[in-house]
This record gives C-alpha cells, sequence and structure tokens, in this order.
C-alpha cells in the first residue's frame, strides 16, 4: 500500500510538471513520493528529468539519476536519459558513450536509444556510417517513430545532402504526426533546397499559416529565412522584418545548417545574396547581430523604425 500511494503521488508530480506546468507543486509532490517510497526508480527518473530541464539543478539532477541508477542498473529508458544528460547537461561526451553503449546492451532495439546514439555519434564523433546504421535500425524497429524519422531526415540532409529522400521521410513522419509544425519547416526547406519548387513553395505557405509557427521559436525563424531566400521579391520585405522581430527577441536556431541555402541563393542572383551568410550566422547563434548594420535592407526592417 505504501509504495502503491507513492507511485500515485510520483504520476501526479509528472501530470503537474508535464501537463499542467505547474512546477512548484509538482516539485512537492516529487519529494512527497520520495519521502513515501526513496527506492521507487520511476519516480526518482522523472524527477531527475524535472531538476534537469526545468530547475537546472545539474547536481541534484546527476545525485537523482545516479539514486535512481542503483535502483534500476538496466533500465534501457534511464540509461538513454542518463546518457542524454551527460551529453547535453554535463558535455561529459565519454561518459555519455559508455551509457548510451549500456543502453543499447540492456535493450539493442529501443528506438529511442537507437536515434540518440546515432545523432550522437554523427554530431560528437563524425561517424557517419555508424550513424547512419543505427538510423536505419531505429526505423525497422519503429518505422513511424517520430524523433527517428525526424533525426534521420536531418542527417540526410545536412550529412548525406540526399534532398530526396530526407523529404521522403518527411512526407511520412508528416502523414503519422498531421501538423506538426517542426516537420512542415523542415520538409518546405528540403524541398526548396531540393530544387521541388513548387510543393516547396507550397508548404512554406502552410507554415506561414500555421498556428505554432507565429510564436517566437526557432522554427518560426527558419521558415521566415526561407521566405527571405525563396519567396517573391515583394515578400521578402516583410518577411525580413518579421525576421529581424523573432531576432530582437532573442530567437536563435543553433545547429541549423543553412549554408546550402545561402549557397542556392547566391546561385540564384538573390539581391541579397551579400548579406545572407550574415544573417544566417546570426540566426544560428554564429555571430551578433550588429554584423548587420551596415545592410540598407537590414535598417529598413526595423520592425519600429524611429522617425
Amino acid at each position: 500500500m505504501r509504495r502503491s500511494r507513492a507511485r500515485m503521488l510520483g504520476r501526479y508530480a509528472f501530470f503537474l510538471e508535464r501537463f499542467r506546468s505547474r512546477y512548484d507543486l509538482a516539485e512537492a509532490y516529487y519529494r512527497r513520493a520520495l519521502a513515501r517510497d526513496p527506492e521507487d526508480a520511476q519516480t526518482r527518473r522523472h524527477y531527475a528529468i524535472f531538476l534537469e530541464t526545468v530547475r537546472g539543478r545539474y547536481d541534484e539532477a546527476d545525485a537523482q539519476y545516479r539514486a535512481a541508477l542503483r535502483l534500476a542498473p538496466n533500465d534501457p529508458a534511464l540509461l538513454g536519459d542518463y546518457a542524454d544528460f551527460l551529453e547535453h547537461a554535463v558535455q561529459d561526451l565519454d561518459g555519455a558513450e559508455r551509457y548510451y553503449r549500456r543502453a543499447l546492451e540492456a535493450d539493442p532495439l529501443h528506438p529511442g536509444n537507437l536515434t540518440n546514439y546515432a545523432t550522437f555519434l554523427t554530431e560528437v564523433r563524425g561517424e557517419h556510417g555508424r550513424a547512419e546504421a543505427l538510423y536505419q535500425r531505429a526505423l525497422e524497429v519503429a518505422p513511424l517513430h517520430r524523433n527517428a524519422l525526424f533525426k534521420y531526415a536531418l542527417f540526410l540532409t545536412d550529412v548525406k545532402g540526399a534532398y530526396d529522400d530526407a523529404a521522403e521521410l518527411y512526407r511520412v513522419a508528416l502523414e503519422a504526426y498531421p501538423g506538426n509544425g517542426a516537420i512542415m519547416a523542415n520538409l518546405a526547406g528540403v524541398l526548396l533546397l531540393g530544387g521541388q519548387a513548387g510543393e516547396g513553395r507550397r508548404m512554406l505557405s502552410a507554415c506561414l499559416r500555421h498556428p505554432a509557427l507565429q510564436r517566437p521559436t526557432a522554427d518560426a525563424a527558419e521558415v521566415r529565412f526561407y521566405q527571405v531566400v525563396y519567396g517573391d521579391p515583394e515578400e521578402r520585405p516583410a518577411a525580413l522584418r518579421a525576421l529581424r522581430r523573432l531576432l530582437e527577441a532573442g530567437v536563435r536556431s543553433p545547429g541549423f545548417q543553412l549554408g546550402p541555402h545561402v549557397a542556392a541563393a547566391r546561385g540564384q542572383g538573390h539581391p541579397w545574396a551579400h548579406w545572407l551568410g550574415s544573417l544566417a550566422a546570426v540566426l544560428t547563434g554564429e555571430a551578433e547581430p550588429a554584423v548587420l548594420d551596415p545592410w540598407e535592407d537590414w535598417a529598413e526592417a526595423r520592425p519600429d523604425p524611429v522617425h
């Protein structure tokens, strides 16, 4: 009965966190659950993720992950979560790889861990052949796994330049997860980059109407950048103004590979070709907005001009 009550408290904490964003109350319930049953590995796992992603209290999160792993040392989801924590929060890359390997030893067919380890191998180690094999295995196990479809499509776009194959994966993902703004944005980009201008422009128009892409997010900035690059001449000033508004709100898209779009614009004689590389660098966080100050069209795109 004690364990059942503690598990119920832990589940309620998880609900408050994920579905109500009532973080203080969620933390109180996580603590109550663990006070009742300190040996509940699942609650410790959820609390560790909460401390990592919501609170940013990494030392405490690490302690909770380790406590959970002492209770459930072969739990593949827990091992994979800890590997992700070591990679992204702590930047302990060797430790992260050890735990990705342990996670796949515990369950060689876990699609989430296969995908995350594949992404680690390509982004951190540069081992693209091993990464692609893991992406493919993940999709053999779970053909509609959203993260596997999305990450493998990114790999095909950014690493292999296989734009048609990437577009096909995004189409599968969009059919499985209709209305997903991130998938729509990336599909628009890869279609435009791959020369499928008609379908790409239609998808870009759908993105510009999508409610989720009206909010100040990295995906919204990506869409506006595509409109600046590929839009009709009369659309570009408004698109640049919208993108500037997002950048001035602090939106950035680190990790986005925009270089091929810049190259395509230059090849097509885009009138802003000289500045698009700098604009892409600002968007991805590799340059400060001040590099755009000499650009006259950028100055005119100020959302609230001073008269």
